[in-house]
């Protein structure tokens, strides 16, 4: 019963895509990327075969993480744009760009402890299959949308 659920909602998510592609990239982003989204958690809960409490308790610690990266990430950008003004200067400085650049290199580090502490924080709700299956999946969603935006950009044939 829960599979068929799934599966339709997944249907009419996907069947609505479109809608969003004749509104234009940049009027429909926020909403097909929020489709995009449910379709993922959907997707996330049948594989994972989740119940609905541990749905729930999954994808609040799983936002709360996201909220945590983007953080991080944002402020790697920041700096790196300061990184790429610098080396566009004529006297930029060694010393400035050693720390400039052990920043970032430091919020790497936390970007990654960060995803670490997150899977540390679902061994009380997952199990280690599940665990390794939410990784795998992480893993070839995020290949599945490099090699479609490459293909897309025409950027590998």
């Amino acid at each position: 019963m829960k599979r068929i659920f799934t599966i339709s909602i997944l249907f009419i998510l996907l069947f609505s895509m479109p809608n969003f592609a004749q509104a234009g990239w940049n009027h429909g982003k926020g909403r097909m990327l929020n489709k995009l989204a449910q379709i993922e958690k959907l997707k996330l809960i049948e594989l994972l075969n989740l119940d609905e409490d541990t749905a729930i308790r999954l994808f609040a610690r799983r936002n709360k993480n996201l909220e945590r990266q983007k953080e991080l990430i944002k402020e790697k950008n920041e700096l790196i744009s300061r990184l790429r003004k610098m080396l566009k200067e004529k006297d930029k400085k060694d010393s400035s760009l050693k720390n400039m650049t052990k920043k970032i290199l430091e919020l790497e580090r936390a970007i990654i402890e960060n995803r670490i502490k997150f899977f540390d924080t679902l061994k009380d709700i997952l199990t280690e299959e599940q665990i390794a299956k939410y990784l795998v999946f992480e893993h070839t969603l995020r290949n599945e949308i490099r090699n479609y935006m490459m293909h897309r950009h025409g950027w590998k044939k």
